[in-house]
């Protein structure tokens, strides 16, 4: 599978990111082992799994990109989770 296009430098509606971002939420409900194999296809050698509270997900990264991708909304406690959101401040 070839690397994942992506325009990096976008600032405004891109039908390539959007297509690649998902692909990438779509990966997060494969397996971890269908999910490392797809992601270093795509370009990703490194990776990380996180599920805490009803939140899963990735977080891949490479030279030019870093991925965040999350599982969506299944359980009542994935509503909890999501209602949690609190925003802060951040550099860049």
């Amino acid at each position: 599978m070839p690397p994942l296009e992506f325009h990096p430098n976008k600032t405004s509606f891109d039908a390539v990111n959007a297509l690649a971002m998902a692909k990438a939420a779509a990966l997060a409900y494969k397996p971890k082992a269908d999910v490392l194999k797809t992601l270093a296809s795509w370009g990703f050698p490194r990776a990380r799994f996180f599920a805490s509270r009803g939140t899963e997900g990735f977080v891949a990264a490479r030279d030019d990109l870093i991925v965040v991708a999350y599982r969506g909304t299944q359980e009542r406690e994935d509503v909890l989770a999501d209602a949690k959101l609190k925003m802060v401040p951040g550099k860049g």
